[in-house]
């Protein structure tokens, strides 16, 4: 085995036992507050509800993390939904990252906004619609960097970025700073 490919094992185990024991410690320490935040959001599949989050920037992430919220009462759901989104937004970092030029360990340097979203996920007020408008946002970004026509580069970048604040909400402003330093980068 070589040397990057022991460095890569040993990156993984990390990464997975920390999204474990993140799981374990909101299982067990936070399960009754997360479901509290269950009580504080109410999804309802209805037309009023849903042409009222058109109304407002971030419907897609707000619409899904409404919706996740609602399997925070089931028996470790909170910290299943939690865990997989903080996974879904590390990955995308990751993803980022690489892309970017982070050769050495970006899986790790990817931990750290994926705890900065767990963190925050354990406050009250911080719905499970910001979290999902970060992932959605790196992503659009790792999307938009696996094109390689220049055209189609550019117009899918204009796009996107008039898309993302609708679409996420301030999250947004994630893929427009990995926009800014791919273009940057490229110059």
């Amino acid at each position: 085995m070589s040397t990057r490919d022991r460095s890569n094992s040993i990156n993984n185990i990390i990464v997975t036992l920390f999204f474990a024991a993140c799981w374990a410690v909101l299982f067990l320490v936070y399960p009754y507050h997360l479901i509290y935040k269950e009580q504080l959001t109410l999804f309802t599949c209805n037309r009023a509800y849903l042409s009222m989050l058109l109304a407002k920037p971030g419907f897609v992430a707000v619409a899904a993390g409404d919706f996740l919220t609602q399997l925070f009462l089931l028996t470790g759901g909170a910290a299943t939904v939690t865990v997989l989104v903080a996974v879904i937004f590390w990955d995308g970092v990751r993803r980022a990252l690489k892309n970017l030029g982070v050769e050495k360990n970006p899986g790790i340097f990817a931990l750290i906004p994926a705890v900065s979203e767990i963190v925050l996920s354990c406050l009250l007020e911080y719905r499970l619609a910001l979290p999902i408008g970060a992932a959605v946002s790196v992503w659009l970004f790792v999307m938009w960097d696996s094109t390689n026509n220049r055209i189609v580069r550019t117009v899918s970048g204009a796009v996107l970025l008039a898309a993302a604040y609708p679409l996420v909400g301030a999250h947004s402003l994630i893929f427009l700073i990995l926009l800014a330093v791919s273009l940057g980068r490229n110059h």
